[in-house]
């Protein structure tokens, strides 16, 4: 069988708290860039709305990359959320006696890996999917880049038109959405 795509993904393994306290921070999302840290971003949901977490109550959702089959992505549960207890401790963060209840998941092509060939792979796996005619891909993993939220809701918004049969949504239009060539949070609001 024929490989459709050249492609590669890095995997994520989240790691979700429940925890028995107000407000575990006043971030919506915190990006830890320490190496020796397993966690790369930490996420408290309520901040995005306070229906994600019962009154007086919080949780905490930790980013942690991995590959498939890796050790993290094996690893038991109760392993992993001893290790990520004591890189919070490391961050300030003590949650050992907070803790109500937790879960993990795992996604196996979370983000598409931008190597030195990732334009050529990345055309070239548009190029076999739109031979389907009636396919229209948007977000994250259906544009293969790395997009903030609101950029891959606006995708599945164009996706969504153009099933209703406006033209002025090409396929190409929704892959491309928002890929400028400068990072927009480095522009001057000015």
């Amino acid at each position: 069988m024929r490989k459709l795509s050249n492609l590669k993904f890095r995997s994520l393994r989240f790691l979700c708290i429940g925890l028995n306290i107000e407000d575990f921070s006043p971030y919506t999302w915190q990006y830890v860039s320490d190496y020796d840290l397993l966690p790369t971003r930490i996420q408290e949901p309520k901040r995005r709305s306070v229906s994600m977490s019962p009154n007086g109550k919080s949780s905490i959702m930790l980013e942690i990359p991995c590959n498939k089959d890796d050790e993290i992505w094996n690893m038991k549960e109760e392993k992993l959320l001893e290790i990520v207890k004591n890189d919070l401790k490391k961050l300030d963060f003590d949650i050992e006696d907070k803790i109500v209840d937790y879960f993990s998941f795992i996604t196996e092509h979370a983000y598409t890996l931008m190597d030195i060939d990732y334009a050529k792979k990345r055309d070239d796996s548009f190029e076999y999917l739109n031979r389907f005619k009636n396919l229209t891909m948007a977000g994250r993993q259906g544009t293969f880049r790395y997009i903030f939220l609101d950029t891959a809701m606006e995708t599945g918004l164009m996706a969504a038109h153009r099933v209703l049969d406006e033209k002025s949504y090409t396929k190409e239009k929704i892959y491309n959405h928002r890929n400028e060539k400068t990072v927009i949070e480095t522009k001057s609001v000015v």
